[in-house]
């Protein structure tokens, strides 16, 4: 197979740049959000000045994902009732979910696509709750499994005559898809989701996810968060849930027990996974997807 002309890792994150960026009103959001003195009202100002941000997050928090006992109409209750951290997430993912809802390419079937990234997402919630990470904080392991293949998104926006090259690769000479990105592109999606993340200055806990899902050895703030999206993509990629990226050897043991899971919390989360994912659906659906 010859060596492709690589595209200079500069050119891409030009590109990247090009794309739209979030809606000013979701920028606002994730910048209240992450001021640690914003109230709950100042966050619902920001929000509903966008009245289809506003529709979007109520749907989002009356579907079956959240099972709320009763609608809820109200802004305000609803970031009481869910919380400021767990609104900015919901706003990142219509407004992610709403940008490449319309991305096709005939080599790859986003349906699968979403499902493997609903899979992490939902695996990822599942170990975080088993740590007992405060409540606050559980959506965003979810929105973080949700988003770690972005790139593979973009690389069809950005460069779609490049993907049958790269899945050549994958299918016939058995390369990971990190190896025939950085083969063909001269990056791989998750470097390239990275630059999107910044492009769109989302969380560094995210930005972190997005490049680094695929590295054990990560160390740091957001290791925790990192290794668990890492384990709920392995154990997707495992069970064929979507369409699997990169390999399926096993987390090592270190990082398992890191996380304090064992064969037996591994088991109870697969059980409930079909049920799970049924509401993550609902979750996608009403972001826009």
């Amino acid at each position: 197979m010859s060596r492709p002309v690589m595209i200079p890792i500069e050119k891409i994150i030009e590109n990247v740049d090009k794309l739209p960026s979030l809606p000013t009103s979701v920028g606002k959001v994730i910048e209240v959000a992450n001021n640690l003195k914003a109230s709950p009202n100042d966050l619902s100002n920001v929000i509903k000045v966008d009245p289809v941000l506003t529709a979007k997050v109520l749907k989002l928090i009356n579907s079956a994902y959240f099972s709320m006992p009763d609608q809820v109409t109200n802004l305000n209750r609803a970031i009481i009732l869910l919380g400021v951290n767990t609104i900015k997430n919901l706003a990142i993912s219509t407004a992610v979910v709403g940008q490449f809802s319309k991305t096709r390419h005939p080599l790859f079937d986003m349906d699968k696509y979403w499902k493997h990234c609903m899979a992490v997402a939902v695996i990822s919630k599942q170990i975080a709750a088993h740590m007992k990470v405060d409540r606050r904080f559980l959506e965003e392991y979810f929105i973080a499994g949700l988003l770690h293949d972005i790139g593979e998104i973009v690389i069809i926006e950005l460069f779609p005559e490049k993907l049958d090259e790269i899945m050549a690769r994958i299918t016939q000479a058995g390369q990971t898809s990190e190896e025939a990105e950085r083969e063909v592109l001269g990056a791989t999606h998750a470097e390239i989701g990275g630059a999107l993340g910044k492009h769109w200055k989302i969380s560094d806990n995210l930005i972190s996810v997005i490049e680094e899902h695929h590295d054990p050895n990560i160390v740091g703030d957001f290791a925790q968060i990192v290794l668990t999206v890492h384990v709920a993509n392995i154990i997707a990629n495992q069970k064929s849930i979507g369409m699997p990226g990169g390999n399926v050897v096993p987390p090592a043991p270190e990082i398992i027990e890191k996380l304090g899971l064992d064969e037996a919390v591994t088991t109870e989360i697969l059980s409930h996974l079909d049920e799970e994912l049924n509401k993550a659906a609902a979750f996608l659906k009403s972001a826009g997807g």
